[in-house]
């Protein structure tokens, strides 16, 4: 099947939509994942150390291993997703370079469409912010949870 170039680029443009949706979706659901296990792990650390009278110590040490637990399964999830983001990030970028959206002159007289330091999105040493701030968080909130429950 021989395809004119109208319908490549029709083509290549409905797969760069759909791929900034699911870039999109990924975010706000890595996002909403952080929120929400955030949320979830502090809310219950304080209610153990509110009421540490009614825990004994092998209670707190439960306690304590649920939400480490929860935090990994968490931490996996959003890593998940940054894989697979990471592909998405790929077929945006190999999109944007069969437009020549870096080359200089392809559509601003001494510039490029997009910013070279874009050029680098999808790259195997590319991260997006939202997940290097997610593993520090995890990470945060496990030694606060350790260290809350055990002062508790």
């Amino acid at each position: 099947m021989d395809l004119d170039d109208d319908k490549k680029f029709a083509i290549i443009g409905r797969v760069y939509t759909s791929s900034m949706g699911e870039l999109n979706q990924f975010r706000t659901t890595a996002g909403q994942i952080l929120f929400w296990s955030s949320g979830a792990s502090m809310a219950t650390v304080g209610w153990v150390v509110s009421n540490s009278e009614n825990f004994d110590s092998q209670e707190r040490i439960v306690i304590g291993s649920a939400i480490i637990t929860f935090l990994i399964v968490a931490s996996v999830i959003t890593r998940r997703i940054e894989t697979y983001l990471l592909e998405v990030a790929k077929v945006i970028n190999k999109i944007d370079k069969l437009h020549k959206a870096f080359d200089k002159h392809a559509y601003i007289e001494n510039n490029t469409l997009l910013p070279k330091e874009w050029d680098e999105f999808g790259a195997d040493n590319w991260r997006e912010p939202i997940f290097r701030k997610a593993q520090l968080m995890y990470l945060q909130m496990g030694v606060i949870c350790v260290i809350g429950i055990t002062i508790a």
